[in-house]
């Protein structure tokens, strides 16, 4: 069974498009198995996509790889992403706005 490697919010009431979380680095994702992110619709929404990405570097300026993504489905909602294998940097980003409310994102690490 997976061991909890930390958990921690990422996203705090953000609703603007292309806003970035804090980036995971290699340091926290190091040795992860499984990374699965929670996104909480706040009450009031009625759109936002958040997407999950990865990249070589941290520091990386670039387009970052799309791993997935996590559609608005329902105001006052949860949903989640799971994904894995080793990754050197992560993160999420609000690739479309979000509407009439904000987004919350946690992730959860198990190696």
């Amino acid at each position: 069974m997976p061991k909890l490697k930390f958990f921690r919010q990422i996203i705090a009431a953000l609703s603007v498009l292309n806003a970035v979380s804090s980036v995971l680095n290699s340091a926290d994702v190091g040795g992860a198995e499984w990374t699965t992110f929670y996104v909480v619709f706040g009450a009031g929404t009625s759109a936002g996509i958040i997407t999950i990405e990865a990249a070589h570097s941290a520091t990386y300026s670039g387009t970052w790889a799309s791993l997935g993504t996590v559609a608005w489905a329902a105001a006052s909602s949860v949903k989640s992403i799971t994904v894995q294998g080793s990754h050197m940097a992560l993160r999420a980003r609000i690739s479309t706005a979000a509407v009439g409310g904000t987004i919350d994102v946690y992730v959860n690490l198990s190696a």
